[in-house]
Protein backbone atom coordinates (compact mmCIF):
# COMPACT_ATOMS: atom_id res chain seq x y z
CA UNK A 1 0.00 0.00 0.00
CA UNK A 2 1.16 3.47 -0.56
CA UNK A 3 1.81 6.18 2.24
CA UNK A 4 2.49 9.85 2.77
CA UNK A 5 4.74 10.22 5.63
CA UNK A 6 4.48 12.87 8.24
CA UNK A 7 7.58 15.62 8.47
CA UNK A 8 9.09 16.56 11.55
CA UNK A 9 6.81 19.48 11.25
CA UNK A 10 3.77 17.19 10.75
CA UNK A 11 3.32 18.43 7.09
CA UNK A 12 2.65 15.79 4.76
CA UNK A 13 5.38 14.78 2.57
CA UNK A 14 5.20 14.39 -1.18
CA UNK A 15 7.12 11.39 -1.62
CA UNK A 16 5.41 8.28 -2.52
CA UNK A 17 6.60 5.70 0.34
CA UNK A 18 4.76 1.80 -0.13
CA UNK A 19 5.10 -0.79 2.69
CA UNK A 20 4.60 -4.19 2.39
CA UNK A 21 5.60 -7.94 3.58
CA UNK A 22 7.99 -5.77 6.22
CA UNK A 23 9.68 -4.31 3.04
CA UNK A 24 9.54 -0.06 2.68
CA UNK A 25 9.89 1.41 -0.84
CA UNK A 26 10.84 5.17 -1.26
CA UNK A 27 10.46 5.86 -4.82
CA UNK A 28 12.13 7.88 -7.03
CA UNK A 29 12.71 11.65 -7.19
CA UNK A 30 11.84 12.70 -10.77
CA UNK A 31 11.66 16.79 -8.97
CA UNK A 32 8.91 17.96 -11.19
CA UNK A 33 6.49 20.42 -9.45
CA UNK A 34 3.55 19.44 -7.01
CA UNK A 35 0.21 18.31 -8.30
CA UNK A 36 -2.48 16.63 -6.99
CA UNK A 37 -3.37 14.46 -10.13
CA UNK A 38 -2.62 10.91 -10.46
CA UNK A 39 0.03 11.38 -12.96
CA UNK A 40 1.98 12.94 -10.85
CA UNK A 41 2.20 10.03 -8.32
CA UNK A 42 5.96 8.93 -8.83
CA UNK A 43 6.75 12.47 -8.46
CA UNK A 44 8.77 12.92 -5.39
CA UNK A 45 9.60 16.51 -4.53
CA UNK A 46 10.05 15.45 -0.76
CA UNK A 47 12.38 12.98 -1.34
CA UNK A 48 15.22 13.83 0.33
CA UNK A 49 13.20 14.99 3.74
CA UNK A 50 11.55 12.02 3.40
CA UNK A 51 14.56 9.59 3.15
CA UNK A 52 15.93 11.47 6.41
CA UNK A 53 12.45 10.57 8.03
CA UNK A 54 12.57 7.15 7.50
CA UNK A 55 15.75 5.88 8.94
CA UNK A 56 15.15 9.00 11.66
CA UNK A 57 11.93 7.27 12.61
CA UNK A 58 12.10 3.20 11.79
CA UNK A 59 14.74 1.92 14.41
CA UNK A 60 13.10 3.59 17.24
CA UNK A 61 12.20 2.50 19.53
CA UNK A 62 14.30 -0.40 19.14
CA UNK A 63 16.92 -1.72 16.01
CA UNK A 64 14.37 -2.79 13.19
CA UNK A 65 16.55 -1.70 9.81
CA UNK A 66 18.11 -5.53 8.09
CA UNK A 67 19.41 -4.22 5.32
CA UNK A 68 19.04 -1.13 2.53
CA UNK A 69 19.62 -1.81 -0.84
CA UNK A 70 19.04 0.72 -4.33
CA UNK A 71 15.58 -0.81 -6.14
CA UNK A 72 15.21 1.02 -9.20
CA UNK A 73 15.09 -1.21 -12.37
CA UNK A 74 18.75 -0.19 -13.75
CA UNK A 75 19.93 -1.53 -10.05
CA UNK A 76 17.90 -4.83 -10.05
CA UNK A 77 20.02 -6.20 -12.82
CA UNK A 78 23.07 -5.91 -10.45
CA UNK A 79 23.73 -8.58 -7.40
CA UNK A 80 21.92 -7.38 -4.35
CA UNK A 81 25.62 -7.47 -2.87
CA UNK A 82 26.65 -4.73 -5.29
CA UNK A 83 23.54 -2.73 -4.67
CA UNK A 84 23.43 -3.16 -1.33
CA UNK A 85 23.95 0.37 0.59
CA UNK A 86 23.82 -1.13 4.22
CA UNK A 87 23.32 -3.38 6.88
CA UNK A 88 22.17 -3.88 9.95
CA UNK A 89 25.70 -3.94 11.32
CA UNK A 90 26.10 -0.68 9.82
CA UNK A 91 23.52 0.95 11.76
CA UNK A 92 25.11 -0.95 15.02
CA UNK A 93 28.54 0.40 14.64
CA UNK A 94 28.35 3.99 13.36
CA UNK A 95 26.08 6.90 13.93
CA UNK A 96 22.86 7.33 11.89
CA UNK A 97 24.34 10.45 10.34
CA UNK A 98 27.56 8.31 9.68
CA UNK A 99 25.03 5.62 7.89
CA UNK A 100 22.75 7.97 6.30
CA UNK A 101 26.18 9.79 4.79
CA UNK A 102 28.01 6.43 3.45
CA UNK A 103 24.49 5.38 1.97
CA UNK A 104 24.08 9.09 0.42
CA UNK A 105 27.61 8.45 -1.36
CA UNK A 106 26.92 4.81 -2.56
CA UNK A 107 23.83 6.34 -3.92
CA UNK A 108 26.20 8.86 -6.22
CA UNK A 109 28.42 6.23 -7.36
CA UNK A 110 26.32 3.74 -8.37
CA UNK A 111 25.84 3.33 -11.73
CA UNK A 112 28.54 6.08 -12.72
CA UNK A 113 30.76 6.60 -15.88
CA UNK A 114 34.35 7.37 -15.34
CA UNK A 115 33.86 10.23 -17.21
CA UNK A 116 30.74 11.94 -15.61
CA UNK A 117 31.26 15.67 -14.33
CA UNK A 118 31.58 15.14 -10.23
CA UNK A 119 28.43 17.26 -9.50
CA UNK A 120 26.24 14.88 -11.98
CA UNK A 121 24.47 11.47 -11.50
CA UNK A 122 21.32 10.48 -9.48
CA UNK A 123 21.64 10.61 -5.60
CA UNK A 124 18.32 9.93 -5.64
CA UNK A 125 17.23 6.61 -6.69
CA UNK A 126 14.54 4.23 -5.66
CA UNK A 127 15.41 2.35 -2.32
CA UNK A 128 14.49 -0.41 -0.66
CA UNK A 129 14.52 -0.56 3.60
CA UNK A 130 14.21 -4.54 4.78
CA UNK A 131 12.83 -4.80 8.52
CA UNK A 132 12.20 -7.04 10.91
CA UNK A 133 8.63 -5.34 11.75
CA UNK A 134 5.20 -6.16 10.82
CA UNK A 135 3.34 -3.26 8.28
CA UNK A 136 1.48 -1.83 11.19
CA UNK A 137 4.01 -1.44 13.10
CA UNK A 138 6.27 0.24 10.29
CA UNK A 139 3.27 2.45 9.37
CA UNK A 140 2.92 3.54 13.45
CA UNK A 141 6.90 3.89 13.33
CA UNK A 142 7.15 5.98 10.23
CA UNK A 143 3.74 7.85 11.62
CA UNK A 144 2.43 7.26 7.46
CA UNK A 145 -0.99 8.07 6.51
CA UNK A 146 -2.26 6.86 3.07
CA UNK A 147 -0.70 8.82 0.00
CA UNK A 148 -4.45 9.08 -1.25
CA UNK A 149 -5.82 10.59 1.99
CA UNK A 150 -4.61 13.79 1.09
CA UNK A 151 -4.60 13.97 -2.46
CA UNK A 152 -1.72 16.03 -2.73
CA UNK A 153 -2.90 18.53 0.04
CA UNK A 154 -0.87 20.27 1.92
CA UNK A 155 -1.36 21.37 5.89
CA UNK A 156 -1.04 24.82 6.48
CA UNK A 157 -1.28 26.82 9.52
CA UNK A 158 -2.56 23.59 11.40
CA UNK A 159 -4.81 22.62 9.51
CA UNK A 160 -5.51 20.29 6.54
CA UNK A 161 -7.17 21.65 3.12
CA UNK A 162 -10.74 21.47 2.29
CA UNK A 163 -9.75 19.09 -0.08
CA UNK A 164 -8.50 16.32 2.71
CA UNK A 165 -10.39 13.18 1.75
CA UNK A 166 -12.22 10.11 4.18
CA UNK A 167 -9.44 7.60 5.16
CA UNK A 168 -10.19 4.08 4.35
CA UNK A 169 -12.56 2.04 6.37
CA UNK A 170 -9.30 -0.45 6.92
CA UNK A 171 -7.01 2.99 8.19
CA UNK A 172 -10.44 3.90 10.00
CA UNK A 173 -10.54 0.31 12.08
CA UNK A 174 -6.98 0.55 12.90
CA UNK A 175 -8.19 2.74 16.35
CA UNK A 176 -8.50 0.21 18.93
CA UNK A 177 -9.21 0.53 22.96
CA UNK A 178 -5.63 1.55 23.41
CA UNK A 179 -6.09 4.79 21.67
CA UNK A 180 -9.48 5.53 22.95
CA UNK A 181 -7.70 5.23 26.18
CA UNK A 182 -5.31 7.92 25.00
CA UNK A 183 -7.86 9.70 23.52
CA UNK A 184 -9.80 10.22 26.97
CA UNK A 185 -6.52 10.90 28.53
CA UNK A 186 -5.45 14.11 26.36
CA UNK A 187 -9.14 15.29 27.03
CA UNK A 188 -9.04 15.07 30.75
CA UNK A 189 -6.01 16.68 30.67
CA UNK A 190 -7.08 19.52 29.21
CA UNK A 191 -6.28 18.79 25.17
CA UNK A 192 -9.05 20.74 23.76
CA UNK A 193 -9.14 19.07 20.55
CA UNK A 194 -9.56 22.24 18.67
CA UNK A 195 -9.96 20.68 15.02
CA UNK A 196 -13.71 19.38 16.17
CA UNK A 197 -16.62 20.91 17.48
CA UNK A 198 -18.68 19.06 19.82
CA UNK A 199 -21.74 17.07 18.18
CA UNK A 200 -24.76 18.81 19.12
CA UNK A 201 -26.82 15.13 18.69
CA UNK A 202 -24.51 12.95 20.86
CA UNK A 203 -22.48 12.58 23.70
CA UNK A 204 -20.29 9.69 24.09
CA UNK A 205 -19.88 8.10 28.37
CA UNK A 206 -17.68 6.38 29.88
CA UNK A 207 -19.43 3.63 31.96
CA UNK A 208 -18.70 6.35 35.25
CA UNK A 209 -20.71 9.11 33.50
CA UNK A 210 -17.89 11.28 32.31
CA UNK A 211 -19.45 12.42 28.76
CA UNK A 212 -17.35 13.78 25.85
CA UNK A 213 -17.54 14.97 22.23
CA UNK A 214 -17.58 11.77 20.02
CA UNK A 215 -15.56 13.36 16.78
CA UNK A 216 -12.94 14.74 20.08
CA UNK A 217 -12.22 10.94 21.07
CA UNK A 218 -12.29 9.63 17.60
CA UNK A 219 -10.32 12.20 16.22
CA UNK A 220 -7.33 11.91 19.06
CA UNK A 221 -7.99 7.90 19.00
CA UNK A 222 -6.85 8.27 15.16
CA UNK A 223 -4.46 10.15 15.88
CA UNK A 224 -2.57 8.18 18.19
CA UNK A 225 -3.22 5.49 15.70
CA UNK A 226 -2.16 6.54 12.54
CA UNK A 227 0.08 9.36 14.39
CA UNK A 228 -1.75 11.67 12.00
CA UNK A 229 -3.19 15.19 12.28
CA UNK A 230 -6.40 14.20 11.85
CA UNK A 231 -9.43 16.55 10.50
CA UNK A 232 -13.14 16.28 10.59
CA UNK A 233 -12.92 15.52 6.56
CA UNK A 234 -11.20 12.10 7.80
CA UNK A 235 -14.21 10.57 9.14
CA UNK A 236 -18.07 10.73 9.57
CA UNK A 237 -19.87 10.51 12.80
CA UNK A 238 -22.93 8.90 13.34
CA UNK A 239 -25.19 5.27 13.59
CA UNK A 240 -23.23 2.71 11.47
CA UNK A 241 -20.45 4.69 10.95
CA UNK A 242 -16.48 3.16 11.90
CA UNK A 243 -16.54 6.41 14.00
CA UNK A 244 -19.58 5.30 16.30
CA UNK A 245 -18.76 1.74 16.16
CA UNK A 246 -15.40 1.20 17.57
CA UNK A 247 -16.58 4.01 20.20
CA UNK A 248 -18.83 1.38 21.50
CA UNK A 249 -16.86 -1.77 20.86
CA UNK A 250 -14.14 0.01 23.23
CA UNK A 251 -16.72 0.12 25.89
CA UNK A 252 -18.09 3.84 25.63
CA UNK A 253 -21.90 4.75 24.97
CA UNK A 254 -23.65 6.79 22.56
CA UNK A 255 -25.72 8.96 23.87
CA UNK A 256 -28.30 10.70 21.67
CA UNK A 257 -29.10 14.32 22.98
CA UNK A 258 -32.41 17.07 22.47
CA UNK A 259 -34.43 13.80 20.95
CA UNK A 260 -32.06 12.90 18.33
CA UNK A 261 -32.26 9.50 16.86
CA UNK A 262 -31.68 6.05 19.10
CA UNK A 263 -29.56 3.59 18.13
CA UNK A 264 -31.25 1.51 15.36
CA UNK A 265 -32.35 -1.97 16.76
CA UNK A 266 -30.03 -4.60 15.61
CA UNK A 267 -31.31 -7.81 13.91
CA UNK A 268 -33.32 -10.20 16.26
CA UNK A 269 -29.72 -13.02 15.81
CA UNK A 270 -27.53 -10.83 17.23
CA UNK A 271 -29.80 -10.07 20.21
CA UNK A 272 -30.34 -13.56 20.72
CA UNK A 273 -26.71 -14.40 21.09
CA UNK A 274 -26.00 -11.42 23.10
CA UNK A 275 -28.14 -12.69 25.99
CA UNK A 276 -26.43 -16.27 25.25
CA UNK A 277 -25.74 -17.73 28.49
CA UNK A 278 -27.32 -15.50 30.33
CA UNK A 279 -30.52 -15.34 32.60
CA UNK A 280 -31.89 -11.87 32.40
CA UNK A 281 -34.19 -10.49 35.30
CA UNK A 282 -37.73 -9.45 33.38
CA UNK A 283 -36.67 -5.54 33.80
CA UNK A 284 -33.80 -6.82 32.53
CA UNK A 285 -34.96 -8.06 29.20
CA UNK A 286 -36.36 -5.13 28.86
CA UNK A 287 -33.19 -3.11 29.22
CA UNK A 288 -31.29 -5.08 26.81
CA UNK A 289 -34.07 -4.76 24.29
CA UNK A 290 -32.45 -2.95 20.82
CA UNK A 291 -29.16 -3.12 22.77
CA UNK A 292 -26.95 -6.67 23.29
CA UNK A 293 -23.87 -4.28 24.93
CA UNK A 294 -26.24 -4.65 28.39
CA UNK A 295 -26.01 -8.28 27.95
CA UNK A 296 -22.58 -8.52 27.77
CA UNK A 297 -22.18 -6.10 30.70
CA UNK A 298 -24.14 -8.09 33.38
CA UNK A 299 -22.79 -11.18 32.04
CA UNK A 300 -19.34 -9.87 32.45
CA UNK A 301 -20.40 -8.48 36.01
CA UNK A 302 -21.63 -12.37 37.30
CA UNK A 303 -18.09 -13.82 36.71
CA UNK A 304 -18.08 -16.58 39.73
CA UNK A 305 -16.17 -15.10 42.47
CA UNK A 306 -15.86 -11.50 41.55
CA UNK A 307 -18.63 -9.97 43.37
CA UNK A 308 -17.48 -11.98 46.87
CA UNK A 309 -13.95 -10.56 46.58
CA UNK A 310 -15.04 -6.88 46.45
CA UNK A 311 -17.79 -7.65 49.17
CA UNK A 312 -14.60 -8.99 51.30
CA UNK A 313 -11.86 -6.33 50.29
CA UNK A 314 -14.68 -3.52 51.35
CA UNK A 315 -15.62 -5.15 54.72
CA UNK A 316 -11.98 -5.56 54.91
CA UNK A 317 -11.02 -1.72 54.12
CA UNK A 318 -14.49 0.07 55.54
CA UNK A 319 -15.85 -2.68 58.86
CA UNK A 320 -19.29 -2.76 56.53
CA UNK A 321 -21.13 -3.30 53.24
CA UNK A 322 -22.98 0.11 51.93
CA UNK A 323 -23.70 1.59 49.18
CA UNK A 324 -20.53 3.67 47.42
CA UNK A 325 -23.32 6.15 45.51
CA UNK A 326 -25.99 6.78 47.74
CA UNK A 327 -24.75 5.47 51.37
CA UNK A 328 -27.38 3.02 52.33
CA UNK A 329 -25.95 0.62 54.53
CA UNK A 330 -28.59 -2.13 54.57
CA UNK A 331 -27.68 -4.17 57.50
CA UNK A 332 -29.44 -1.03 59.54
CA UNK A 333 -32.86 -1.83 57.70
CA UNK A 334 -32.60 -5.83 57.21
CA UNK A 335 -30.07 -7.14 59.63
CA UNK A 336 -26.22 -8.13 59.09
CA UNK A 337 -27.55 -11.82 57.86
CA UNK A 338 -29.45 -10.68 54.86
CA UNK A 339 -28.75 -6.76 54.20
CA UNK A 340 -26.09 -7.40 52.49
CA UNK A 341 -27.61 -8.91 49.68
CA UNK A 342 -28.70 -5.31 48.72
CA UNK A 343 -25.15 -4.71 48.24
CA UNK A 344 -24.02 -5.44 44.06
CA UNK A 345 -20.66 -5.19 42.41
CA UNK A 346 -20.68 -3.16 39.41
CA UNK A 347 -18.11 -2.57 36.49
CA UNK A 348 -16.89 1.01 36.54
CA UNK A 349 -13.70 1.90 35.31
CA UNK A 350 -12.24 -1.28 32.89
CA UNK A 351 -14.71 -1.32 30.17
CA UNK A 352 -16.18 -4.74 29.33
CA UNK A 353 -15.09 -4.42 25.78
CA UNK A 354 -11.98 -4.21 26.52
CA UNK A 355 -11.60 -7.50 28.56
CA UNK A 356 -10.38 -10.63 26.81
CA UNK A 357 -10.31 -14.12 27.31
CA UNK A 358 -8.60 -14.57 30.79
CA UNK A 359 -9.06 -10.91 31.91
CA UNK A 360 -8.54 -10.52 35.42
CA UNK A 361 -10.39 -7.67 36.57
CA UNK A 362 -8.71 -5.42 39.48
CA UNK A 363 -11.21 -5.16 42.34
CA UNK A 364 -10.51 -1.29 42.56
CA UNK A 365 -11.95 -1.39 38.47
CA UNK A 366 -15.62 -2.02 40.97
CA UNK A 367 -17.87 -0.36 42.79
CA UNK A 368 -20.02 -1.70 45.75
CA UNK A 369 -23.87 -0.33 45.09
CA UNK A 370 -27.08 -1.26 46.17
CA UNK A 371 -30.05 -2.65 44.36
CA UNK A 372 -31.22 0.28 43.57
CA UNK A 373 -28.57 2.56 41.65
CA UNK A 374 -27.39 -0.67 40.37
CA UNK A 375 -30.53 -0.70 38.31
CA UNK A 376 -30.97 2.86 38.18
CA UNK A 377 -27.59 3.28 36.68
CA UNK A 378 -27.90 0.28 33.66
CA UNK A 379 -31.04 1.84 33.03
CA UNK A 380 -29.68 4.81 32.23
CA UNK A 381 -27.04 3.51 30.28
CA UNK A 382 -29.69 1.76 28.03
CA UNK A 383 -31.76 4.84 27.81
CA UNK A 384 -28.65 7.11 26.85
CA UNK A 385 -29.35 9.38 30.27
CA UNK A 386 -26.93 10.93 32.48
CA UNK A 387 -26.23 9.13 35.98
CA UNK A 388 -22.60 10.29 37.84
CA UNK A 389 -21.20 8.02 40.39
Amino acid sequence: MDYSLLGPDMQPLEARTSVENGRIILHSRSGRPRSSSRESRGRNPDYVTAFDTIFDRINSPSPAIERVLLDSAPARASSETERTLASADDFDKASLSEVKTMMRAKMRAFGRSDGMPANEGNQNKKIRVDTSLSDDEIVRRLRAVPYEAFSGARISDGAVSKSVARLPFEELRKVGPEHIRAALARLDAGDAAENFDPLRDFDVKTGDGRAYAPKKVFGLALEEALGIVAKPGHFNAGWKTPCFDILEECGLWIVPKFGSGARPKPPPPELAEANLALSPTEEERTWIEGNPRIATHLKKERQPGLAAKKRAQFIKDHGKLQCERCGLDPSKIYGSEAGPACIEVHHHRTHVADMKPGHETSLDDLKCLCSNCHRVLHRSLALGAPFEL
